[in-house]
């Protein structure tokens, strides 16, 4: 691969990013028929890697594509790439890899051969450094869940219509809040675009029914992080009331680790910035992965962007305070 700029992986070959072509008749293009996976570096380390593999196997199993790779092939070719990409983007920068594996051609019909795509993009660190600091908002759209009974949400396939719609309803009202989306029942599931969704009262992390929600490595991971601390972890249905009344709520996926929730349609969760439960499992996610995380991004910002941002979450802590 050339050093001086990022490649792409498509079906065996590393080529470089801009060169990266998939058939209009490709089924992902025509039908959204294909699955995907995403990981992240720390300091240019995947994390996790192994276990994104098995999750994106059990995703073609379930979807019946046979990508005609073993998960470490598809590994090794993963940490090739990220590899080579980690040191084109320097080390001040961390990546996102992805892996994209279709039915193939429409022409083929469902014979094959199966579309395999890898390629990586650069973490927004001012985005992150913002959320972790300040929190994130929320907002219950109209849109609901997909019920699992048709199509399973446990696993990452690429029809996300009814949580793009979800997000762009909520956008329409706030530009930087995500999307909680409620089942046909009115329990909370999931964040859209694409976060696990978590709260904690009187010191016990609650998890939505993941009967309805993605099977999230994130997920896993803050909750296996959880146990470790002795944080008890209840599952079950809980409505928005619930949240309303929790001390704390956060959001994980695999770009951002976890982030604490600010206010859920417009009312404060708690103190309605990052409490105790969340600085506890920050840290505990920081010294699992070898990085700072927030103090990773935010030293990453240029010097008054990040005075800034330090002097806006002050300033909240004082207002909350007072």
């Amino acid at each position: 691969m050339d050093g001086e700029v990022l490649h792409a992986y498509v079906n065996g070959e590393f080529v470089p990013e801009d060169e990266a072509k998939v058939s209009v008749f490709d089924r992902a293009f025509r039908s959204g028929d294909h699955v995907y996976e995403v990981q992240r570096t720390f300091n240019g380390r995947l994390h996790g890697l192994d276990g994104h593999m098995r999750r994106l196997f059990k995703a073609l199993h379930y979807t019946r594509i046979d990508p005609r790779l073993t998960p470490e092939e598809l590994g090794t070719a993963t940490a090739k790439l990220v590899e080579h990409n980690a040191r084109v983007a320097g080390p001040d920068l961390d990546l996102v890899s992805c892996q994209i594996i279709t039915r193939g051609n429409t022409k083929n019909l469902l014979s094959g051969p199966p579309t395999v795509i890898i390629y990586t993009q650069l973490l927004d660190m001012s985005t992150l450094a913002r959320t972790y600091l300040l929190g994130k908002r929320l907002i219950t759209p109209g849109v609901q869940r997909v019920p699992a009974a048709a199509l399973t949400p446990r696993v990452k396939i690429a029809n996300k219509m009814s949580l793009m719609l979800a997000w762009l309803e909520v956008m329409a009202l706030d530009p930087e809040a995500q999307a909680l989306v409620l089942d046909q029942h009115g329990n909370v599931t999931t964040c859209a675009p694409g976060s696990g969704f978590l709260f904690a009262t009187d010191g016990v992390i609650h998890v939505p029914n993941r009967r309805n929600t993605l099977d999230s490595s994130a997920m896993g991971f803050t909750l296996e992080l959880a146990a470790r601390l002795g944080i008890e972890i209840r599952e079950g249905d809980y409505t928005t009331f619930d949240v309303y009344s929790a001390d704390e709520a956060f959001t994980t996926n695999t770009k951002d680790c976890i982030v604490p929730v600010s206010t859920l349609n417009g009312l404060a969760i708690g103190t309605g910035r990052p409490g105790p439960m969340y600085r506890r499992l920050v840290t505990a996610w920081s010294e699992a992965v070898g990085v700072d995380i927030v103090g990773r991004a935010v030293g990453l910002l240029p010097a008054a962007e990040r005075e800034a941002l330090l002097e806006s979450a002050r300033s909240t802590q004082a207002m909350e305070e007072s």
